[in-house]
């Protein structure tokens, strides 16, 4: 055996034994030798790894929200002048909103140019209708002032001055996070499921006092799903009062959520009636309540204005069908 072997010594090793090993006598010991030293590379770590990178990028990819966005629009930015952001989003409204379809365009138009992806498109589009520009406004802020005392009284002067302003603009002016004015205005709330039942059972008969009884055996009570609207207290007085006659989430007759253009309490009503009820800050809420009634008894009184809304309401209809139930706010 000892001239089959360069050492009949153990040795110490699978590569030192490789060496050793004569390739003609043993060859099927020499490719096993071989394998068993290749091993170790052969190892689950790499792939282990490779999977904490795909959980990762499923975790950033499920958990994207408005900071990502923002910062990706900044990177966004910095790639593109105003011009080719312009561009970009000239073609995505030449596109409809399918971001597919506008960067084909983007390509044919500009074929010089470097062509965004279908992303870019719709992360430019969200920036604009946050912020109504291409730069962040926070771009350059300081760092957000912590809840004091003195930073609610500000959200709420300015909830007060203007009280259809967003959240997100009131955080801006305030310098706070929007979370933060979500949950102060949250906790504000006054409106609760047992206070709009109360309002249902109490004032509501007062209204319809005027109303001949034939027309009341007839009403219907429409609402929107706020979650006062949707308490079980709420629900229960109105399956009493207006069986199978009222319009509204978990009611009897279903009212689509996002359907505002086919309500006129909606597309004219209440806006109007906010604009002149708001158009100089209320003091108290007994003003509040004063304003509301003569601002009411105004468009009561507007020569003409019902007949318009009847036409409006009938063109949305029709409009509605020929769009076969979808949006229709672009054709009105």
């Amino acid at each position: 055996m000892a001239g089959l072997c360069e050492s009949v010594n153990e040795p110490p090793g699978s590569l030192k034994a490789i060496s050793k090993c004569n390739e003609i006598i043993f060859p099927c010991t020499r490719k096993a030798l071989k394998l068993f030293c290749t091993l170790p590379v052969t190892t689950a770590t790499p792939e282990r790894s490779f999977s904490t990178l795909r959980y990762l990028n499923t975790y950033l990819r499920s958990t994207m929200g408005a900071d990502r966005l923002n910062g990706l629009a900044l990177i966004l930015c910095d790639m593109y002048s105003n011009q080719e952001l312009a561009e970009i989003y000239f073609m995505y409204g030449k596109a409809d909103g399918n971001a597919a379809l506008a960067r084909r365009l983007y390509q044919e138009r500009y074929p010089q140019r470097q062509c965004p992806d279908r992303k870019t498109f719709v992360r430019l589009h969200y920036h604009l209708c946050e912020y109504g520009k291409f730069n962040s406004p926070g771009l350059g802020r300081e760092r957000p002032r912590s809840t004091t005392p003195e930073v609610q009284e500000e959200i709420l002067e300015a909830v007060n001055m203007t009280p259809f302003i967003s959240t997100r603009r009131v955080a801006l002016q305030v310098n706070v996070p929007h979370t933060t004015v979500w949950r102060l205005l949250k906790e504000y709330q006054l409106l609760t499921g047992q206070a709009y039942t109360n309002f249902l059972e109490n004032t509501i008969p007062h209204v319809l006092e005027d109303t001949p009884m034939i027309n009341r055996q007839h009403i219907h009570f429409l609402h929107d799903g706020a979650p006062a609207h949707f308490s079980r207290t709420a629900r229960r007085y109105l399956d009493r009062r207006f069986p199978d006659r009222w319009i509204g989430r978990g009611g009897p007759i279903a009212w689509p959520s996002r359907s505002p253009d086919l309500n006129s309490l909606d597309f004219y009503l209440w806006d109007h009636l906010k604009s002149l009820v708001y158009s100089s800050p209320v003091p108290d809420l007994e003003s509040l309540r004063n304003r509301i009634v003569a601002c009411s008894e105004d468009i009561r009184n507007t020569p003409g204005v019902w007949d318009r809304v009847r036409r409006s309401m009938r063109h949305r209809c029709e409009v509605c069908i020929q769009a076969g139930g979808g949006h229709f706010e672009h054709l009105l």
